[in-house]
């Protein structure tokens, strides 16, 4: 499935849904999906919808949208989008899957990344939410795909007189504490050291690749002239001399980038033991770890409660907890 721009979906799905808030999306397999595979997969997706919009994250059904989503898939999705300040981020080009419930672990995955042809800076574009949240995608200090809204089909489009088409989906889940924390612990294990690795230092990846090409990019360059100075400029608002000089164009902003995104997350890293995302650990997380072991309640945040370090929740996460707090 993708998720379909409002002015595209009556043109070009052959098979798909609109949700209730107005997300069209798009099934791009099977390409023409019967009736019950539709409905199917609509239910689905709606339950889902229904548990990241409501206040405790639960639809009415009881089930959490952690119940729906492979939730790291997401967060890694949203990262490749919200780093590269994509212009079509969550409003087209966003790809999701599923498995068959026989065979899959039940949940929507969010991949592959695709189609960023408008990014890095080389596109000028604003993108606001109903909540008055705003991105702007030349600026390397803002947030940009945190901030879409919904507006894939004709009833959230602009044109529909509502005011900035709602919130996306990653928007809303951007809110909660614990989605906050695992967009900050990815982006940090995963994420930083290699945009270090590709704009940092002496020989930058990024400029290392860039050699590699540069013979097939100056021959390239003779037919289309996409750089040479602002005159070849074909998106954004600069273009280098040289092919390297606009590659590193691209370094500089990708630099700023991680620098920013650093400074606005390092805070929100999760806490060990916080299992209930609210910055502290301290007796609740032992109750809310002792009632999900019990099979009485949900916890958030489980990466956070793996405190003995060998990669399963039980019992003894939890006799490590409660000594680590008579301790302090």
């Amino acid at each position: 499935m993708q998720f379909m721009q409002w002015n595209r979906y009556g043109l070009k799905v052959k098979s798909g849904f609109v949700t209730s808030r107005g997300q069209a999306i798009s099934i791009e397999g099977p390409e023409y999906a019967s009736e019950a595979q539709v409905q199917y997969i609509r239910g689905f997706v709606q339950d889902m919808e229904d548990a990241i919009y409501s206040d405790t994250g639960f639809n009415s059904k009881g089930k959490h949208y952690s119940d729906y989503i492979d939730i790291d898939s997401l967060v890694k999705a949203y990262l490749v989008q919200e780093i590269s300040m994509n212009v079509d981020a969550t409003y087209n080009s966003f790809y999701m899957w599923k498995e068959s419930d026989l065979k899959g672990d039940g949940k929507i995955h969010f991949s592959p990344a695709w189609d960023f042809d408008l990014s890095y800076n080389n596109f000028i574009t604003v993108r606001s939410n109903s909540d008055g949240k705003t991105g702007y995608s030349t600026l390397f200090n803002n947030l940009f795909a945190a901030y879409f809204p919904i507006h894939g089909s004709e009833q959230s489009s602009p044109a529909s007189g509502r005011p900035a088409c709602g919130v996306s989906w990653v928007g809303q889940l951007y809110k909660r504490s614990e989605f906050l924390c695992r967009v900050a612990d990815i982006y940090f294990s995963d994420f930083e050291p290699f945009l270090k690795n590709l704009t940092d230092g002496d020989s930058p990846y990024l400029m290392e690749m860039a050699e590699e090409l540069s013979v097939s990019a100056n021959m390239n360059n003779m037919r289309w002239h996409t750089y040479g100075g602002r005159d070849y400029c074909v998106f954004g608002s600069s273009s280098g001399a040289t092919y390297l000089e606009s590659v590193d164009i691209v370094r500089s902003f990708i630099a700023k980038r991680k620098n920013w995104l650093n400074s606005l997350w390092k805070e929100d890293v999760s806490v060990r033991g916080d299992v209930n995302c609210d910055g502290e650990f301290n007796v609740a997380d032992l109750t809310v770890l002792q009632k999900w072991l019990l099979g009485n309640g949900k916890m958030l945040y489980l990466e956070t409660a793996d405190l003995n370090s060998d990669g399963i929740i039980d019992i003894f996460d939890l006799c490590t907890m409660r000594q680590e707090l008579i301790s302090a």
